[in-house]
């Protein structure tokens, strides 16, 4: 009875990391394939660290501002950048 226990949740824990590794992925892929992989600066300020996710019309990137050592997460679109501090950091 125990063992089958045991069983059950490694079958459950290894399912959840499969879960995880699938949704890494898919980020690699749509990083790879975005426009933007190409363009690691925007506008002359921002260096475009990692995608961290992509919606229906947008793509969400992990950023670093120039002079100012922020991280920020920018939303691009067709239409406009929005910027969302993140931290204070020199990392």
């Amino acid at each position: 009875m125990q063992e089958e226990e045991a069983a059950m949740r490694d079958l459950a824990h290894l399912e959840q990391e499969k879960k995880c590794l699938i949704r890494e992925m898919k980020r690699i892929h749509d990083e790879d394939a975005s426009p933007f992989n190409h363009f690691p600066i925007l506008n002359k300020r921002y260096a475009l660290l990692n995608l961290l996710g992509k919606g229906g019309f947008s793509e969400v990137y992990k950023v670093k501002l120039f002079l100012l050592c922020f991280v920020f997460f920018v939303a691009k679109n067709e239409t406009k950048l929005t910027l969302t501090k993140a931290s204070c950091s020199l990392n």
